[in-house]
């Protein structure tokens, strides 16, 4: 599938932010890796197996989605797509979590919501 059709197949958890990737809206996995949608190129995704947030259904997607809506982690939703799927990448690929890790983790996502 290509990266750039996703808001034509209704996949709406990949959001167009700021096309410079300063703010994380668009992340999505590429071969089990965080990226930005939009610094990867169509050809680029060619074989190779992109995740999107709808495309996550395992016990570690459920837990991360919970715990953001248990913890109230959720404005205006816009940027929590790419939140969600870097913080799920960063669980599903360390075994030790600790405030550092995750926050170095989520560097590359920005939330311009004013609370």
């Amino acid at each position: 599938m290509c990266i750039i059709y996703s808001d034509y197949l209704g996949l709406r958890s990949v959001r167009i932010g700021c096309d410079t990737s300063n703010c994380g809206a668009c992340t999505v996995l590429l071969d089990g890796k965080p990226v930005k949608r939009c610094t990867v190129f169509a050809f680029m995704a060619n074989n190779r197996h992109v995740t999107m947030l709808e495309g996550l259904h395992d016990d570690v997607a459920k837990a991360v989605k919970r715990s953001f809506l248990e913890s109230h982690a959720l404005q205006c939703g816009y940027c929590t797509g790419g939140f969600l799927i870097t913080i799920y990448s960063l669980i599903k690929n360390r075994t030790k979590l600790n405030h550092d890790s995750v926050r170095r983790a989520v560097v590359g996502n920005l939330c311009r919501c004013k609370v």
